[in-house]
């Protein structure tokens, strides 16, 4: 599901020259900045994807346990 939505933003982006979720590039602040001038486009990408499916799995960890503790 949130790789759908980005891909959808990322068209929005692109189509009106926007940066919602700075999909094309970073802020102008930050170590995403330097990971972007310094690593380029490519992995400044890869690591965005990876924080956002990271910061998205970290929701379903407290139902997993609770899920685990009915369970038991």
């Amino acid at each position: 599901m949130f790789l759908i939505i980005a891909v959808l933003v990322g068209m929005l982006d692109y189509t009106f020259d926007e940066n919602y979720m700075f999909i094309k590039y970073p802020p102008e602040v930050g170590i995403a900045e330097w990971v972007y001038n310094n690593l380029g486009i490519g992995v400044y990408s890869a690591i965005w994807v990876l924080v956002c499916l990271g910061g998205s799995m970290l929701v379903y960890i407290p139902i997993e346990i609770y899920k685990k503790k009915l369970k038991l």
